[in-house]
């Protein structure tokens, strides 16, 4: 891989709500090194979601915090995108699975219970 040619994204994004641990995820990447061997890291989009309350009409979890969320993901790609012509996007974090990233670039995804054992069921 040519480390000129990408830029990372953060998507620190836990769509339960409930603080599991997905939200850490950019920072695990980091902190494992994967910043260094990108050309620039851009930084995290804020795509915290902190209710639980689900929507009875969709069924999903925090709705409006989970569609300000996306927006503020995909206006971030777009900013570094623009701001980054030629480089294509290393999106790092826990996003639903039905989002899109991957159509754009490399969507890297961490679950964080794999790394605590005591987490994992039995």
């Amino acid at each position: 891989m040519d480390a000129a040619g990408w830029f990372m994204l953060g998507a620190p994004w836990d769509c339960s709500g409930s603080a599991r641990g997905e939200q850490a995820a950019p920072h695990a990447f980091r902190e494992a090194g994967l910043s260094a061997v990108v050309g620039r890291d851009v930084g995290d989009a804020v795509t915290v979601i902190d209710r639980t309350d689900r929507d009875e009409r969709a069924g999903v979890i925090a709705l409006s915090e989970t569609v300000r969320a996306a927006h503020a993901l995909a206006d971030d790609l777009a900013v570094a995108m623009t701001d980054l012509p030629g480089r294509r996007p290393l999106v790092v974090g826990r996003l639903p699975q039905s989002w899109p990233a991957q159509a754009t670039g490399l969507w890297l995804h961490l679950d964080l219970d794999v790394l605590d054992p005591e987490s994992l069921d039995a």
